[in-house]
């Protein structure tokens, strides 16, 4: 009987890794063969029936199943796509998979192939934006961030008819930007700036864009606020305050609950200057407060 016969059979299971409330039934020698971090547990004096949680492995349970394959001989190479990829990446590191042909090379090597494109590079920043502090200090946001302002600065440069591509392709762009965290958006933005020269007209129309659509956040968190006001104690409408009424107003930042990383934004009245200045990127001023 081969690995991959006692990965799928389950027979013999000597170690079980348990994600949350999902569990697999392993073997120690395939895991101990490819991962650093699991020949640790076993030094540090791991028990004959040993159960090894990782609730906060990156991908969690899925992730974990990949990984679990590919240590039993299994193919996972067409199973990596720009959805897992960067899971699969971080857990790798996670677990000390290192070295030639072992599962981080696998997976930096098919991060590169997948992101062929801006979009694709997009794509797995998306995918991945749950496990942003990971995916940042493991290095793959900001590979992705870096490849994606190559793809742009070569079409830019290339395409005699951008004009033409521009609406159809940037305002895709520009809605898989307002999916990922404000951190990651900035660092997009802040790239293209140093090279205003290949894509500025691009940049522009990502700052723009981004800045309406932080507007627009806020528009509706306000509209919402209003609604419940009005439903809680309807006499108190009349008693609203105007912040546009009141130029020196300084309302508190508004905690947009369904925003990228809980950001906390600035007053509409300040959002407002900043879009009336944005006739630049350059001279843009993208402070998030």
């Amino acid at each position: 009987m081969d690995h991959s016969e006692l990965r799928s059979s389950g027979e013999f299971s000597d170690l079980t890794v348990q994600i949350g409330s999902q569990q697999l039934y392993l073997h120690r020698f395939p895991l101990f063969s490819r991962s650093d971090y699991f020949r640790c547990l076993q030094r540090s004096g791991m028990s004959d029936t040993a159960l090894v949680t990782l609730d906060y492995l990156p991908g969690g349970y899925d992730t974990m199943t990949l990984i679990s394959d590919f240590c039993y001989g299994i193919p996972i190479e067409d199973k990596l796509t720009t959805k897992n990829i960067g899971h699969m990446t971080c857990a790798a590191i996670y677990l000390q998979m290192s070295g030639s042909g072992n599962l981080s090379e696998i997976c930096q090597f098919k991060l590169k192939k997948l992101t062929s494109d801006a979009s694709s590079c997009l794509e797995v920043l998306e995918n991945c934006a749950d496990v942003a502090e990971v995916a940042q200090s493991e290095g793959v946001s900001r590979f992705c961030v870096k490849t994606a302002v190559d793809h742009w600065c070569k079409l830019t440069v290339k395409a005699r008819n951008w004009c033409r591509q521009k609406q159809r392709l940037s305002s895709s762009w520009l809605s898989q930007l307002k999916n990922l965290p404000v951190n990651w958006t900035i660092a997009i933005i802040d790239l293209m700036q140093t090279r205003k020269e290949r894509c500025s007209h691009l940049t522009t129309y990502f700052v723009a864009g981004y800045i309406d659509f932080i507007m627009q956040c806020f528009a509706d968190v306000k509209k919402t606020e209003s609604c419940y006001a009005v439903s809680a104690t309807p006499s108190s409408v009349d008693a609203t305050p105007d912040l546009n009424s009141n130029p020196n107003a300084n309302p508190e930042p508004v905690l947009l609950a369904d925003f990228p990383n809980r950001v906390e934004i600035p007053s509409l009245s300040c959002l407002s200057a900043a879009r009336s200045r944005s006739t630049s990127a350059a001279t843009l001023p993208l402070k998030m407060v």
